[in-house]
């Protein structure tokens, strides 16, 4: 019998713990109706506006934008009134009359351009998101945004949550390299302001000078539990009302339970993708790179691995987007084609050899993102039946991994097509131009390369969807420099409170709608 306590007890103790690290409210705070509690994967560790700090604080309705991408795809205005092009260098933007900082200053033409030229002159997100420009006043309530070069993706920076967070740059510039004594500054615009941050989680409280009035909560806790049972566990026990990034399984463990309930929105919002290194074998090798292309399974992966929560992945683009092109396809011949092309034989088990170097490969995963483990394993299993020796290794920072190893193979990223604002030029170019410090793979294309150069200069839309044809084709088809797995539904799990919780494709996590049934 002391065999089978012993396990149980372990088992007892683990989940004892899962639960308690999201224990950072108390009982009675459970009750209170005036209190949304959201577990995420992701820890906020500082809160500098010049780093990611701005990413988690709009999407938790900390900060604002000038424009906002709303539910249907559509830009359309938030912290600005409006705004048009003059010419194709010139943008003008009007400022709302009636917006405050949480700390009770006035949001001004004046106050609003500093942010952004702050943001022009130190951010890289800023600069990568939107080139150079510059932000002059023109009245009270006016700004004329002029950028270096014609800019069709204007709206879309404004509206992308990596490029112009609005702030109190005055307050924010006095505390130095400390972002930690913004705490309780109020240097944002938006419906919850901070209280307090530690290594657990992220307090807020209602802004009381918010334009809309009275937002639903009085506080807000953010934990941070990165063990994704765990955040199943928090809304189950009634310790968090909302989940973010749940894994797909999940889906089917919460069916006909009544303390938990699996989230979807209606849009697909991306996806992951599995991206090359080519400069080492045997990914340089073109034919290598379209094996695996051709040899992955995409409608399994959609339906059976993610259990229908992912779409299939015919193309670069997802099919609502406008200019998509379905030219991705599953063809485990042509597969085996372009591998007896560039010589690789088949040995007794299966794997590909050539030169006596079999044809492995490592894909780099990262426990942020909890459904890469899942589509690991089935890369794994499908493209073993083309002839790879496929291992998978997960790492705490990819990023990192992918900067400073110069032997990674294969990596999934949940990087997207587009930015959060709507645009594809600066996704390509931060990717695929030859220069850029983020272009992961070592694509080195001059054909690549002037086509994106071309696009980020065109304004037409039929000229544009032309030129966006085109590089789908080249990095899909010609030179197979990455594989999209899927499209994704953004997913959450909440409680009992929350049923009519809709997850946000484009992030917006919390907004002025957010609130319990």
């Amino acid at each position: 019998m002391m065999k089978l306590k012993f396990p149980i007890l372990i088992l007892i103790l683990t989940f004892a713990c899962l639960i308690s690290a999201c224990q950072t409210v108390s009982d009675a705070d459970k009750k209170d109706s005036k209190h949304l509690r959201v577990a995420t994967s992701y820890k906020i560790q500082h809160l500098d506006p010049l780093k990611s700090a701005h990413y988690f604080l709009v999407e938790f309705g900390v900060a604002e934008l000038p424009l906002i991408l709303n539910s249907n795809g559509k830009i359309e205005p938030w912290l600005l009134e409006s705004y048009e092009q003059i010419d194709g260098l010139n943008w003008r933007l009007r400022v709302r009359p009636d917006v405050k900082f949480q700390n009770g200053k006035p949001l001004t033409a004046e106050s609003f351009a500093r942010a952004m030229n702050r943001q022009l002159e130190k951010s890289p997100e800023t600069k990568a998101g939107i080139g150079a420009a510059k932000a002059t006043t023109n009245g009270a309530n006016e700004i004329i945004l002029t950028t270096e070069t014609p800019n069709p993706s204007v709206p879309a920076a404004l509206a992308d949550e990596s490029v112009f967070p609005i702030y109190d740059v005055e307050t924010v510039e006095a505390v130095g390299d400390d972002s930690l004594k913004l705490i309780g500054s109020g240097v944002y615009t938006g419906l919850y302001k901070i209280n307090a941050l530690d290594e657990r989680e992220l307090s807020l409280v209602r802004n009381e000078n918010y334009r809309l009035g009275k937002s639903p909560f009085d506080r807000v806790s953010i934990l941070f539990v990165g063990d994704p049972q765990a955040r199943v566990l928090a809304v189950q026990n009634d310790e968090a009302d909302i989940a973010l990034y749940p894994q797909t399984q999940n889906k089917r463990m919460l069916v006909n339970r009544s303390d938990a309930f699996f989230k979807l929105s209606d849009k697909t919002s991306g996806g992951p993708s599995l991206f090359f290194n080519i400069r080492i074998a045997p990914f340089d090798d073109v034919n290598v790179r379209r094996a695996v292309s051709f040899g992955i399974n995409y409608k399994s992966l959609a339906d059976e691995t993610m259990d229908e929560i992912y779409q299939p992945a015919n193309g670069f683009y997802a099919p609502n987007v406008a200019w998509a092109k379905q030219n991705q396809r599953t063809d485990v011949e042509a597969a085996k084609k372009s591998l007896d092309e560039s010589g690789w034989s088949t040995n007794a088990d299966g794997i590909r050899e050539k030169n006596n170097s079999k044809l492995a490969a490592t894909i780099l995963i990262y426990p942020q993102q909890s459904d890469f483990a899942a589509l690991a394993t089935a890369l794994q299993a499908q493209l073993r039946a083309v002839g790879f020796d496929i291992k998978i290794k997960q790492v705490d920072d990819i990023q990192g991994e992918i900067k400073t190893s110069k032997t990674w193979n294969l990596a999934i990223l949940g990087s997207g097509t587009l930015t959060t604002g709507g645009a594809p030029d600066p996704v390509l170019q931060r990717y695929f131009v030859s220069s850029s410090e983020e272009n992961r793979s070592g694509i080195v294309d001059a054909e690549l390369d002037e086509l994106i150069k071309k696009l980020s200069r065109t304004f037409d839309e039929n000229e544009r969807r032309e030129i966006l044809g085109k590089i789908q084709d080249v990095i899909i088809v010609e030179k197979a420099y990455l594989v999209r797995l899927g499209f994704t539904r953004a997913k959450a799990i909440v409680g009992k409170r929350f049923q009519n919780f809709q997850p946000s494709p484009q992030l917006h996590h919390i907004t002025f709608d957010t609130k319990a049934d």
